[in-house]
């Protein structure tokens, strides 16, 4: 396996997975705003503190949407998952391996099929919405947690990971069998 490709999201999907970094980019512009308020009442002492202190907070803020940031985008790496299957094969196994995950497809086109994990657990917080990009010799696929929900997870705590794996490891099992 290996993750090279990266999942593409529409314009509501990718303002809702990098919702949590916003919102602390947006969090960040507050010390700067506190300094000003206290820049504005006069007598006040120790403005030079102050201002180091608001501005540290701000680049703190920051640093850490950054890195929330850049966390989210790498969970839209795909996972490539070889098979020796045709397509149609692949298709036709895909589907009734989400079907024996219990996980309901939710769109499903030609080469494409996007399933929720319904399964909910601590780690999460709610569903998972599973990408599968079906092609000859090989399956793409991701998992990301809470994309269509106001409470999208920053961290999966290792759920996604145990999606992609579950999914693989029942795709080989139901393909052995037949």
């Amino acid at each position: 396996m290996t993750q090279n490709e990266m999942l593409f999201l529409d314009k509501m999907q990718r303002k809702s997975h990098f919702d949590a970094s916003n919102t602390i980019k947006l969090t960040a512009l507050i010390p700067v705003m506190l300094f000003f308020i206290f820049l504005a009442k006069e007598g006040s002492d120790n403005l030079g503190r102050l201002a180091i202190a608001c501005s540290v907070m701000a680049l703190i803020l920051l640093l850490v949407s950054y890195l929330i940031s850049r966390n989210q985008r790498n969970k839209l790496k795909l996972t490539i998952f070889k098979t020796d299957k045709l397509q149609l094969d692949n298709i036709a196994l895909t589907k009734e391996t989400l079907n024996s995950l219990e996980w309901p497809i939710v769109k499903s086109k030609l080469n494409f099929i996007e399933a929720y994990n319904p399964h909910k657990d601590i780690r999460t917080w709610g569903n998972e919405m599973i990408s599968i990009v079906i092609l000859d010799n090989k399956i793409l696929l991701n998992s990301i947690c809470n994309l269509n929900s106001m409470n999208q997870s920053g961290l999966s705590f290792g759920k996604n990971k145990q999606n992609v794996q579950k999914f693989i490891k029942t795709f080989e099992l139901i393909a052995g069998n037949d």
